[in-house]
């Protein structure tokens, strides 16, 4: 059994592998408006919540054109590639042996909820889930808010209950809900930001089950 008895699992960049075009839909739009373009580092070291910071870090500014304009467009273009993303490495199998554990599961997300839902049944997720919750605005601000009424749902100690991700946004609603987090490298945040965190940095996402002390017998 694991010492914990519900696993709250981020999507994007931690369970969906979609970090390379979130880079590539950005870059569009920097090189659309004569910005600096960015490569994978440099967008791993300016990402970040909220949305229109990271825009502002990467030399947006907000006058003439709005934020909302420039952040349905980045929805638009990321939507029409979505479909070329993959499930990171191993994800379906660790979600099985979680379950094998008898932990319960979810996903807290900052992915707009109708899309979320739409993905996670793709991908086969969604059957694997207790809880699916997402944002109802393309505008991503922080998921503390819905990250409370999850708690409320799964109604279980918060001492039991473990938070997986890959940016410093998740170790802070985390911290703020009280609940364990442990965040894994190669979505959308470096490594380095990572270690920075009130939370466990594992070196992989198959690292996840030994974190969670899974019994394997």
């Amino acid at each position: 059994m694991s010492r914990f008895k519900h696993v709250i699992w981020d999507w994007n960049g931690t369970l969906l592998d979609d970090a390379w075009l979130c880079l590539e839909v950005i870059n569009r739009q920097l090189a659309q408006r004569q910005l600096p373009i960015v490569t994978s580092a440099g967008y791993q070291e300016a990402f970040g919540f909220p949305i229109r910071d990271y825009y502002h870090r990467l030399g947006f500014e907000f006058g003439d054109e709005l934020f909302e304009d420039v952040a349905l467009e980045f929805i638009d273009d990321y939507e029409r590639h979505r479909a070329e993303c993959r499930l990171q490495p191993q994800v379906l199998g660790i979600l099985d042996r979680v379950d094998a554990a008898g932990c319960g599961q979810s996903i807290l997300s900052m992915y707009q909820q109708d899309a979320l839902l739409e993905v996670t049944s793709t991908f086969g997720i969604a059957t694997r889930m207790q809880h699916i919750v997402g944002l109802d605005t393309h505008y991503a601000v922080s998921k503390l808010d819905i990250g409370r009424r999850l708690i409320e749902q799964i109604n279980c100690p918060v001492a039991r209950i473990a938070l997986i991700g890959d940016t410093d946004h998740d170790s802070e609603v985390a911290t703020a809900l009280g609940i364990s987090c442990a965040l894994v490298p190669g979505g959308h945040q470096a490594s380095h930001r990572l270690a920075e965190c009130n939370a466990t940095r594992l070196d992989s996402l198959e690292a996840v089950a030994e974190w969670l002390a899974l019994d394997d017998d």
